[in-house]
């Protein structure tokens, strides 16, 4: 996630998450859906505390299963309540990534286009945005 101060010009808060000392990675769906949500509500909160007017925040163009999809529900709406920009991506291709010559899967995004989209959005108006080859 990107946080950006427009007296500041553009930063990168980055956070690390720790619930408890010593805690490995839980693989349940609930673990990783309170992982998630706790990480979003400090990402924001650090961006509030940084006095930061933008935040924009990476999600999928795809529905996922249901826990992991709540998490990114929530994160959405945490976003848009900034306000901030949600990029919804698809699937990347291309050299470096899972799929070198394209998934099976759609939305798809090539990785070289995948930048210039993203840097364009970065000064968007609040709100949602598919970030996608067909767009």
């Amino acid at each position: 996630m990107w946080s950006g101060s427009s007296n500041q010009g553009s930063s990168c808060t980055k956070s690390r998450i720790c619930l408890r000392p010593g805690l490995r990675w839980c693989h349940s769906p609930f673990a990783r859906y309170i992982a998630r949500t706790a990480g979003t509500d400090a990402l924001i909160a650090a961006a509030h505390a940084a006095g930061d007017s933008r935040f924009v925040a990476q999600s999928t163009a795809f529905r996922l299963p249901r826990v992991t999809q709540r998490a990114v529900d929530y994160l959405e709406d945490a976003t848009l309540a900034y306000p901030g920009v949600v990029l919804r991506y698809g699937y990347f291709y291309g050299p470096g990534t899972w799929y070198e010559r394209g998934p099976k899967h759609r939305p798809a995004l090539s990785i070289e286009h995948a930048a210039a989209k993203t840097v364009a959005l970065l000064t968007a108006d609040p709100g949602v945005y598919e970030v996608t080859d067909s767009d």
